[in-house]
């Protein structure tokens, strides 16, 4: 009968959860950082934090109560940050996502007490199958094993705890790092998370958190194994882990955490971007003054367009643009006046005619008087103004 392997001192660790680790050469203990924290900047969580996402909506859709509370913080949800994030823990919660955590976590203390050949205690009959499935497998794995022991790699100054290091898996020599995974979707997301843990383990030592001593375990560093149970279907499977490729990983992951560190990496550009200040106002020029005056002046003079032209042409040393808007505006003028003499013209040829029907004696009706009247009222369209109280005075002037 093997004899049950007795659990190693725990680990003691700062407020941040770091192992407090002594240094090789003694002395006061040291935070090294998790060996899961220092892989995590390589990880690609996109699809986990997908999943999460989906189940945070779950969760709250299956909560009524979980529905009011995110409305009632929905108007500030800056404010309500640490409440909302509670929320969402609990909307997880209730999507029995971390229902699936739990199971994983009680399947692991069940499986550690068999590899250190310890009674595992009351198991439920539904997890009954999950039990048996991994007492098939573990009989693969030889003895004796070391269970849950704390590792450190005092180069990347990293630690953590691997599940198992088996002497053989199948007859085949070891020692072989080991890893158990409940979640079924682990191999499929997880797999490049597995194989860089599973490489800094191998490349580790086992650590005496009571005297700081260190002690190697020899695994292999090539390859690993990782245990999958499904927490769901209770099948379990046995995989290969390739460790080099992982330690590849592992370096990249150092660079990525040396780069992060990295300062000054921005400089002042030595130039002076100060606002230039306003210049100054200069005092006008009498002589372009008078220039400019007597040009305004020849332009409101001009009789016709053709002069208007030719003054352009004989001043455009001095001609601005003040200029040729005055020159619009004559040009107008022009036209205006000359729409009044036509007008004009036709207004009095009207007049005419209307006195000499008069004296002849015809005699007209009264609509054909208002039409005239009209006629005459039409005239303001053209911008000529004929009031009506002078057409009598007119028609005295006219009839002689």
């Amino acid at each position: 009968m093997t004899t049950p392997t007795l659990k190693p001192a725990e680990v003691a660790r700062d407020r941040w959860q770091r192992p407090l680790v002594i240094p090789p050469g003694g002395g006061k203990p040291v935070p090294y950082t998790r060996c899961t924290t220092y892989i995590d900047v390589l990880e690609d969580k996109y699809n986990l934090q997908k999943w999460m996402q989906r189940m945070v909506a779950v969760g709250i859709a299956s909560r009524p109560d979980l529905h009011l509370a995110a409305a009632s913080m929905a108007s500030d949800p800056e404010g309500n940050k640490t409440q909302l994030n509670e929320l969402c823990e609990s909307a997880i919660e209730a999507a029995k996502a971390s229902a699936k955590a739990t199971i994983g976590t009680a399947l692991h203390a069940y499986i550690e007490r068999i590899n250190r050949r310890e009674d595992p205690g009351i198991i439920p009959a539904q997890y009954q199958p999950h039990v048996d499935a991994y007492r098939r497998v573990e009989r693969l794995l030889g003895f004796p094993r070391t269970v849950e022991r704390f590792c450190v790699h005092d180069d990347l100054q990293v630690g953590g705890t691997p599940d198992l290091i088996a002497p053989s898996v199948a007859g085949e020599e070891g020692p072989f790092v080991c890893d158990l995974k409940t979640g079924p979707a682990t191999l499929k997301y997880g797999a490049l998370k597995v194989a860089m843990q599973l490489a800094i383990y191998a490349r580790s030592n086992l650590y005496n958190p009571e005297t700081g001593r260190r002690q190697p375990h020899r695994a292999r560093t090539n390859k690993g194994l990782v245990i999958a149970l499904d927490s769901d279907t209770a099948q379990v499977g046995l995989h290969w882990v390739d460790l080099e490729a992982g330690w590849e990983a592992v370096q990249v992951c150092t660079r990525v955490r040396e780069w992060r560190k990295r300062k000054n990496l921005l400089s002042d550009l030595d130039v002076d971007v100060t606002p230039a200040p306003a210049p100054r106002p200069t005092a006008p020029d009498p002589q372009q003054q008078a220039v400019d005056a007597a040009l305004h002046a020849a332009i409101a003079a001009s009789p016709s367009r053709e002069a208007l032209l030719d003054l352009w042409g004989r001043s455009q040393n001095a001609w601005t643009d003040a200029h040729t808007a005055a020159a619009k505006q004559r040009l107008h003028r022009h036209v205006v006046d000359r729409l009044s003499i036509d007008m004009h013209t036709h207004a009095v040829h009207i007049l005419r005619q209307a006195v000499h029907r008069e004296a002849a004696g015809h005699q007209h009706h009264a609509r054909q008087r208002r039409t005239e009247h009209r006629v005459l009222l039409g005239l303001d369209v053209f911008s000529y103004t004929f009031p009506l109280h002078r057409i009598p005075p007119l028609l005295t002037v006219f009839s002689h």
